[in-house]
């Protein structure tokens, strides 16, 4: 059984030259060339991809923190307009 050929759309969801386009297209020659070596990822690569991850989630929580502390605060006062609990 013949099968067409496959064509690969290309991401025309953002102008030519974005920076999100960029990244996008960095993102898939990397993966591509692991893909092409043999021996993938070593465990330094996935040591500093877990030590930004774990950066990120630090940072994360630190800007949140206020915001969140906040909105339990304010469900909290609602709550208690609302006579829940008692």
């Amino acid at each position: 059984m013949h099968h067409p050929s496959r064509v690969v759309q290309v991401c025309t969801c953002y102008p030519k030259g974005s920076p999100m386009l960029k990244a996008y297209a960095a993102l898939q020659a990397r993966l591509n060339s692991v893909r092409s070596e043999e021996e993938g990822a070593t465990a330094t690569e996935y040591a500093l991809v877990l030590g930004l991850v774990a950066i990120a989630l630090v940072v994360a929580a630190v800007a949140l923190t206020p915001i969140l502390g906040s909105f339990v605060a304010d469900i909290g006062s609602w709550m208690d307009g609302q006579k829940v609990g008692e």
